[in-house]
């Protein structure tokens, strides 16, 4: 794109306004601009015309590379990635933490399970020979244990039914033991 006297007044430069003596100073301190008068409009006016002035001269003498873009122009052109580097490292570091914790987490689980499944087995295993070497009276003895342990918590099992099934059972339609 070339840079021409139009494209240089289009830009939008930073403007300092102060007040000494009962006039006002504006100031364009990227391109040294600075005009005073004591209205506000003519100020302005004045700096205007400096601003467009010091651009013809600079273009007159090839000298466009020099002038000075508006702050804000640089910003976007140049700390876009510089900007967002900081943001992805944090995320990349993140992501990483994330995944690393994920393994371990996994790990311990699967490790955890192993040993659950160890002793469960053991434990079925343990209960089975006791119940072989058991005699047959005691054997009667804990069945009816367990029928009677089965139809007390029956209510509390059919509630669970209902909850897991995902059904409403209403009050009056529940089935009394």
């Amino acid at each position: 794109m070339e840079k021409d006297l139009e494209y240089y007044k289009k830009l939008h430069y930073d403007i300092i306004l102060k007040k000494k003596s009962g006039r006002f100073v504006l100031s364009i301190p990227e391109l040294c601009c600075i005009e005073e008068d004591v209205s506000l409009e003519k100020a302005y006016e004045k700096l205007e015309s400096e601003k467009e002035k010091y651009f013809q001269e600079m273009i007159a003498s090839d000298s466009q590379s020099y002038i000075k873009e508006p702050e804000a122009m640089r910003l976007k052109k140049s700390n876009l990635f510089s900007s967002l580097a900081p943001f992805s490292i944090k995320l990349a570091l993140i992501a990483f933490i994330g995944v690393v914790g994920m393994q371990v987490a996994i790990s311990k689980i699967k490790s955890l399970e192993h040993d659950l499944s160890k002793k469960a087995h053991s434990v079925v295993t343990d209960l089975n020979n006791k119940f072989k070497s058991m005699p047959p009276e005691r054997k009667e003895e804990i069945r009816m244990e367990l029928r009677e342990t089965v139809q007390n918590i029956r209510p509390f099992v059919d509630e669970f039914k209902v909850l897991l099934e995902g059904k409403e059972d209403k009050p009056e339609s529940r089935k009394k033991p």
